[in-house]
């Protein structure tokens, strides 16, 4: 990548924020939200692990995930410098941003309901002039000017192929200074983990638990309309109105500005999460006109897709959030495992049944093997929970004699399980962070 962007050498940093305070200066920022962060491999300085700085604000890639998925399209590139600017009046605060950026660049102002981030000083640049953070930078660890590839193998420095306009220059020597200490490997380790950067995620349960149930919901109330169009179920236009109603304000709960809310369909075209949105607006539209004339299968078909559109973008916008987890599929994905278990239940179709407990389950242990190898924690009574709940319990009492597949208490006990394992699928989330 050619062009401007910031310069960083890791090798002059000492730490000492006046980038960050700059920042705030140039900006008028005030209170604990910081544009530019500086941060440290090894914060207790300790004399046997190596030391080094990373200061970091937004690196206005090439490909900026944050301008591509924002529903809003609160985000545009000025055409002169490349900056990416964030417009405080189109934002509506739903934080998807944060999710996909590796930088940690957009910050969410409680205060405010809206996003935050660094501008570029694209009006300083037009004018000749450079960043307030790179002209405060006193030993010229940060500058701005023509940068060649970006970065590689860089520590601390998530390189995800969204072209960043950053270069930097990597330390020259990792080892730390001879002094007669010796630690070991598992003592470095060890202590790398403690003193370094505490590992956050940008998603948990404690702030998405609105988006956790209204996905499960979404989900069920697919698999009823399905069972009803195909005539298992009987039709009960009220029950699918109030989960729609309950869904839509599940949905709108963890938005910062929720008068906004209307503009998170505006970028259809490229975004998921707008995807998402009109998805179910239609899917509730259309699926609540069926119910109220199901004479007009048309209108059934069209809910249908709808549902289908909204599902699949449900698990899109969680595959577009750059995952430390490997996995390609979990088995608490809304549209092909949890909508078409409910489907199986709901039409007591046995063998679907089967099958789609048997892949969850599979996909479910190996995870949790996967944790417990790698020595993370995998929360065995939770773990016990959902497989006695949602899986082994539901599979016997439908091979005992005289009770339906679609027993109550099976369908219970499925919700129950179900709803453990999303609720373990924002537990186990985490984003790609600076320093990870």
């Amino acid at each position: 990548m050619s062009g401007k962007g910031f310069i960083f050498d890791l090798n002059k940093c000492v730490g000492c924020h006046a980038c960050v305070v700059a920042c705030q200066i140039e900006n008028a920022a005030t209170g604990a939200i910081v544009w530019r962060e500086v941060s440290s491999s090894n914060r207790l300085q300790h004399p046997g692990i190596p030391l080094f700085n990373l200061s970091l604000a937004c690196n206005h890639c090439a490909d900026a995930p944050c301008l591509i998925n924002c529903p809003a399209l609160a985000y545009s590139r000025d055409p002169e410098t490349r900056a990416i600017l964030h417009n405080p009046a189109h934002c509506i605060g739903c934080k998807y941003c944060t999710w996909v950026c590796p930088y940690d660049a957009p910050k969410f102002n409680a205060a405010k309901g809206i996003i935050e981030k660094c501008t570029l000083c694209h009006v300083r640049i037009g004018n000749g002039m450079k960043p307030a953070c790179a002209i405060a930078c006193p030993t010229g660890a940060l500058s701005f000017g023509e940068i060649g590839l970006s970065p590689n193998n860089i520590p601390g420095f998530p390189e995800v192929g969204i072209r960043p306009a950053i270069q930097i220059t990597p330390l020259r020597n990792s080892k730390p200074p001879r002094h007669g200490l010796h630690l070991d490997q598992k003592e470095k380790e060890r202590y790398s983990k403690l003193s370094g950067p505490r590992q956050g995620t940008k998603v948990s349960l404690k702030r998405e638990w609105a988006l956790a149930l209204f996905t499960l919901l979404a989900s069920f109330q697919f698999s009823y309309l399905f069972a009803a169009f195909v005539g298992h179920l009987p039709l009960y236009p009220w029950i699918f109105i109030i989960a729609g109603i309950m869904g839509f304000l599940l949905s709108s709960l963890h938005l910062g500005r929720k008068t906004r809310a209307w503009r998170s369909v505006l970028n259809i075209r490229r975004s998921w999460l707008s995807r998402e949105i009109l998805g179910f607006a239609l899917f509730m539209l259309t699926g609540t006109a069926w119910l109220l004339y199901p004479h007009l299968d048309v209108l059934g078909i069209i809910s249908l897709l709808a549902g289908s559109i909204c599902l699949w973008s449900i698990d899109r916008v969680y595959h577009e959030v750059q995952q430390v987890n490997r996995w390609h599929f979990h088995s608490a994905e809304v549209l092909f495992f949890t909508a078409f278990l409910f489907i199986a239940l709901l039409t007591s179709n046995h063998w679907a049944f089967f099958f789609i407990l048997g892949i969850k389950l599979f996909l479910y242990l190996k995870r949790k093997i996967e944790f417990y190898t790698h020595g993370w924690s995998f929360r065995p009574l939770l773990t016990a929970f959902r497989i006695i709940s949602g899986i082994a319990l539901p599979w016997i009492l439908v091979l005992l004699p005289g009770i339906s597949i679609s027993n109550i208490l099976i369908l219970c006990l499925i919700l129950a399980g179900e709803l453990t394992d999303r609720f373990e699928f924002y537990l186990e989330m985490e984003v790609v962070i600076p320093n990870q």
